[in-house]
């Protein structure tokens, strides 16, 4: 197999037949949601037919595993006495951007600059896709911008029905086995899956997905990718174990 053949495998396996020239960020971002989709439509549908995967447990580092208290401001003595009061989030989507904002991970020195999209802060959360009418989801994507060039970070946080697995290792649409991708379950009942992907030509971009499925009903898709060309970086620059922490932030719970 050639390089260009590897390459087109990899973006095809990835993100569906369509031809990897022209590829812009928002073209690239879209069909890694689609991608997406098509996992959690395939998760949900077997959660209604009731088909419970057998899955390998895998003995891993618990390093890739790694709120703040509402207090009541004392009472004024007179009506001109100003307090400030501790405040939490008042939403979910600001109450996830804070969790982010404080995730107790290590950002890679790499990293220059944090740019949200579309803002204005690099940890803001908006709605995001829902795989299906009992599921609620919220997304953060965020621009990383290093000396080698730019990387793109997108979290997607769902409330899923009790019962949802992470996919299998298997492609979408070929259902072969990804080469590349690991899944197991952990004895707290949550799942684990990562999928690496990095093309033989070092001009398409390494991408990266974890997907986290919770006991407390939350589904969490961490995913680094990059455009190809314009300033974009090939290669990975978060380091798998940091996506993992990530995806299993306690403030990212849903149930």
């Amino acid at each position: 197999m050639t390089g260009n053949d590897t390459v087109r495998r990899v973006l095809e396996r990835g993100f569906g037949t369509e031809p990897p020239v022209g590829l812009d960020r928002d073209d690239l971002i879209a069909r890694g949601k689609r991608r997406l989709r098509r996992q959690r439509a395939a998760a949900i549908s077997g959660v209604a037919l009731a088909a419970v995967a057998v899955l390998t447990v895998t003995s891993m580092t618990t390093s890739w595993f790694t709120g703040s208290p509402t207090g009541s401001a004392p009472a004024a003595s007179r009506p001109t006495t100003t307090t400030t009061l501790a405040t939490k989030p008042s939403s979910p989507k600001q109450r996830l951007g804070e969790a982010l904002r404080t995730a107790p991970i290590t950002w890679p020195d790499e990293i220059t600059a944090r740019t949200g999209n579309p803002g204005p802060h690099w940890y803001d959360f908006r709605y995001g896709y829902l795989p299906s009418a009992d599921s609620t989801g919220y997304e953060a994507n965020m621009k990383l911008d290093t000396p080698k060039g730019y990387r793109w970070l997108t979290i997607d946080v769902l409330g899923v029905p009790a019962g949802t697995h992470a996919p299998e290792c298997v492609g979408a649409q070929s259902k072969k086995p990804l080469p590349d991708c690991f899944r197991t379950r952990f004895p707290d009942g949550t799942e684990l899956r990562v999928d690496a992907e990095t093309p033989a030509d070092a001009s398409y971009p390494t991408i990266v997905l974890v997907t986290v499925v919770r006991p407390d009903h939350t589904q969490v898709d961490v995913m680094e990718t990059s455009s190809v060309g314009n300033g974009a970086r090939s290669s990975q620059v978060m380091p798998t174990q940091v996506l993992i922490q990530l995806a299993k932030l306690p403030g990212f719970a849903m149930g």
